[in-house]
């Protein structure tokens, strides 16, 4: 009978010892999955000012482009203006070469 007393204390105290066992393991595990749970919110939140800013700079690239064209196409017409402008100026010179020969030959 005593033997059989002690023998239920040891076993009473190895359940014990293992409810501690086991509660540590699972506050441990809470905490790691604690730990975890707040890194996929600290990285979602990080994809998150990415994708905005990765938003922002495509819409910043995008007015750029369009500026950059814009001013291609003013310079285009710009330059066949000025194109326009020196053939103009070129054949009212010859058209005053050939009045002032015109005149001379009058004479």
């Amino acid at each position: 009978s005593v033997a059989a007393n002690g023998a239920t204390s040891g076993e009473g105290g190895a359940g014990l010892e293992r409810q501690l066992v086991e509660r540590e393991l699972r506050a441990q595990y809470e905490d790691r999955v604690t730990e975890l749970e707040e890194a996929v919110e600290a990285s979602s939140s990080i994809k998150k000012s990415l994708q905005a800013e990765a938003s922002r700079a495509a819409a910043s690239l995008a007015e750029s482009r369009a500026a950059r064209d814009e001013a291609t196409a003013t310079a285009t017409r710009e330059a066949e203006a000025a194109a326009e402008s020196r053939a103009a100026a070129a054949e009212a010179g010859r058209a005053a070469e050939a009045a002032q020969r015109a005149l001379e030959s009058a004479r």
